[in-house]
């Protein structure tokens, strides 16, 4: 079996040290070569933390300090340029692994089937205690849901998430092609990977990640935010690469098409809010707004029974939260769309 780098990138990770308690475990496995924790800049008291780890454990962890945040995207570039490894396991620093012992598998499957690299399963770890925390913890769990019901039906990965197990030398290719913008860098990669390299990337069961989601609702809109913002920017780079995928009705042109349809509903919502808002007569305004809600309700129940029939919910009565997903989905578009709620047409707030 070929040999194996881990690569963590960090920037002012809170719990720096479980992260690099867990990258110890691996060196149980004989397949792992070498690990790399990344610190991007990240404040005096993180780096403190970072010290206090090496000096007070046994550990084989190679770390690099940026000596500028360098958006993740050239943390993980540094890293690399000094791997020696066949293939690299790329992972955010919140992420937590379930089962350590399929890292081995995920490797074997990359290399039994000739893949360039592989995108995991992803979900929320469910640690927030707090109202707010439970509700987003549960839409979250929908959301990542949702995408992997697409990537296995259209057999085509559109995000590389915040862990991913890459060919070495496709990895290097990809970031030296990357434009190093941290917002959507994900969707970035993959998009370099399937159209600029013409990779064979696909979605494996083999490795489970657990990920911190946001605590607040603000922290949520910026990071829904920060994603459209990405996809948005990756979609005008290689808009005639989409265009064309989508009329030769390929497996990422029928990703690309269910995430536009998917997009109407809250372009819908807003466009009923914004009538209600300048018109005397908002009858249609209602009407598209009811239209836009079931529809997105009824998207979101289908891809949540499906989930859970499939196992692919953490928590299975996390689609109990399905009728949250409309006005949820219209909040982050008002969001991202505005540079803040004080934006919002002045007739709709008098209204």
């Amino acid at each position: 079996m070929s040999n194996l780098s881990v690569v963590v990138p960090a920037y002012n990770e809170e719990n720096i040290q479980e992260t690099m308690s867990q990258l110890d475990s691996l060196d149980e496995f004989s397949f792992v070569s070498e690990t790399y924790l990344v610190d991007d800049c990240s404040t005096k008291e993180n780096r403190e933390a970072i010290t206090d780890y090496l000096e007070n454990n046994e550990t084989r962890i190679k770390t690099v300090t940026m000596l500028e945040n360098s958006n993740k995207v050239g943390a993980i570039e540094e890293a690399v340029r000094h791997t020696n490894s066949d293939y690299a396991l790329v992972m955010d620093a919140d992420l937590r692994i379930d089962e350590l012992k399929n890292v081995e598998y995920a490797v074997n499957e990359l290399e039994e089937n000739s893949y360039d690299a592989l995108s995991f399963k992803v979900w929320p770890d469910y640690e927030d205690s707090t109202l707010v925390g439970s509700i987003i913890d549960r839409l979250h769990d929908l959301d990542y849901a949702s995408k992997r019901n697409v990537e296995q039906a259209t057999s085509n990965v559109f995000s590389m998430n915040g862990g991913a197990l890459y060919r070495t030398d496709v990895l290097e290719e990809s970031l030296d092609r990357h434009s190093g913008i941290f917002s959507g860098e994900d969707s970035e990669l993959a998009s370099i990977l399937n159209f600029e390299l013409d990779c064979e990337v696909a979605y494996s069961d083999e490795i489970s990640f657990e990920t911190e989601t946001p605590s607040t609702s603000l922290e949520h809109l910026e990071q829904k935010k920060r994603w459209e913002e990405g996809a948005s920017r990756t979609f005008s780079e290689h808009r005639d690469e989409y265009f064309s995928e989508m009329l030769s009705f390929s497996p990422v042109g029928k990703s690309l098409m269910y995430k536009g349809a998917k997009s109407a509903f809250p372009y819908a919502l807003t466009a009923s809010l914004s009538a209600a808002a300048l018109t005397d007569n908002p009858d249609l305004a209602i009407g598209i707004l009811g239209a836009s809600y079931v529809g997105d309700l009824g998207h979101t129940l289908g891809h949540g029974f499906y989930s859970q029939r499939n196992n692919q919910l953490k928590d299975e009565n996390a689609i109990k939260f399905s009728p949250l997903k409309p006005l949820q989905h219209g909040v982050e578009f008002l969001y991202s769309n505005f540079s803040s709620l004080n934006e919002l047409p002045r007739n709709l707030v008098k209204k």
